[in-house]
């Protein structure tokens, strides 16, 4: 407030030019906060001779910079964009079309959202299952609401057409998504795939007729990482009713050809398989022996709650299968994964790997807004999340 004191010419004690110098130090600060509005009007202080620049200054810090710094007060305790060039922060969700109070099959889907607030970093990456195009552009309206940045995203072609019953209706049109965030990820052009995964038909497996089961791959540069580059993508597989699970080890198989072919620095695919990891016997299944690099598989892959298992026990086969949390709501069944690679085959460090609970998704949203349905989940599926590195280490 001590530019109060400039409203006044000659000020007494302070010439104008101190107030001027105290508001570039201010407009600097909005500059490199990304407000383009600030930036914008400040820019004309610069062009002004005294006195009135001083005096434009006084008005300028009262009616437009003092709200912007008060808003990022507000905002102090968010998540911020990913500093770090080491790694990307990534999360997957099958989002369920974003369930709602209101709805047959009811849910609060914000609860994500706003744990991603309450993070260090916000999503560079965020791999989304079962969502439509209009939910879709709601789910980023929201993410750049709360964290305050600029995402945009891709959806999987809707190549069959079909319509889903279940819930009411509600879930009709059903796809997968990749949202990113653009300060950080630049998609390279040419080097975005949708394809089918297959279910089982007569003993053989063919190609599923549901846009649920499409997959979506993207490329991007890392702005951060100058050479760096990183195939991500979003998967959804057939489930058990659609004979999905049996054609699990030639989808894996698939999914990571398809995300191996830019040959990038990094890749990364997640998303919900409809199999689990474990069979009936406690033994890994065929698909995930052969996707996970940590237990010899050829695809060579890092599952990152697998690897959150194998650091956190004493790396025995019953203690990580003990600790290996489940996703699917009401089962104790593991079908949401997290998988990273870099390029030769290496397995890339993973670091704050997590599966979010429903009651951290509360938690998140109580402290952030004053209320929360705790009856009510983000999602019939638990999230994942974790930093995948470019280096096999931390360094």
């Amino acid at each position: 407030m001590a530019c109060q004191k400039c409203a006044s010419f000659p000020p007494r004690g302070i010439h104008e030019s101190h107030c001027v110098n105290a508001l570039y130090s201010f407009v600097e600060f909005a500059e490199s906060a990304g407000d383009p509005m600030t930036t914008a009007t400040f820019a004309r202080v610069r062009t002004l001779e005294s006195p009135w620049r001083g005096v434009l200054a006084v008005s300028l810090t009262l009616a437009v910079l003092l709200p912007t710094v008060f808003l990022g007060a507000m905002r102090a305790s968010a998540a911020t964009a990913n500093p770090n060039a080491k790694y990307l922060q990534v999360y997957d969700n099958n989002v369920e079309n974003l369930l709602t109070a209101a709805e047959t099959c009811a849910g609060d889907w914000q609860d994500l959202i706003h744990y991603m607030v309450s993070q260090a970093n916000a999503p560079d990456l965020f791999l989304v299952q079962q969502v439509d195009e209009a939910k879709l552009i709601t789910l980023v309206a929201k993410m750049e609401d709360l964290l305050g940045l600029d995402y945009a995203w891709i959806i999987s072609n809707r190549l069959a057409g079909d319509t889903i019953e279940k819930c009411n209706g509600e879930k009709q049109v059903q796809r997968n998504a990749i949202i990113y965030r653009t300060g950080r990820l630049a998609p390279v052009s040419g080097f975005t795939v949708s394809w089918q995964s297959k279910h089982e038909v007569g003993g053989s497996c063919v190609l599923n007729n549901q846009d649920r089961t499409v997959g979506i791959r993207m490329t991007f540069n890392d702005r951060l990482n100058t050479g760096k580059t990183v195939t991500a993508a979003s998967l959804h597989w057939a489930t058990g009713a659609s004979d999905g699970p049996p054609c699990a080890e030639i989808n894996a198989t698939e999914a990571a050809a398809q995300v191996a072919a830019p040959g990038s620095s990094l890749t990364i695919m997640a998303g919900d398989t409809n199999v689990t990891d474990l069979n009936a016997s406690n033994g890994w299944r065929p698909w995930y022996s052969k996707i996970n690099g940590d237990l010899g598989g050829s695809l060579g892959y890092r599952d990152v709650i697998y690897d959150n298992c194998r650091e956190d026990t004493d790396g025995s086969a019953s203690a990580i299968k003990a600790c290996l949390p489940w996703t699917l709501v009401d089962t104790d069944r593991r079908i949401d994964f997290m998988f990273g690679r870099l390029s030769g085959g290496r397995l890339p460090f993973i670091g704050s790997e997590h599966t979010i609970t429903f009651n951290e998704g509360d938690a998140a949203d109580q402290a952030q807004t004053g209320s929360d349905n705790a009856s009510l989940n983000y999602s019939e599926h638990r999230a994942v999340m974790a930093r995948i590195h470019y280096n096999t280490t931390n360094t």
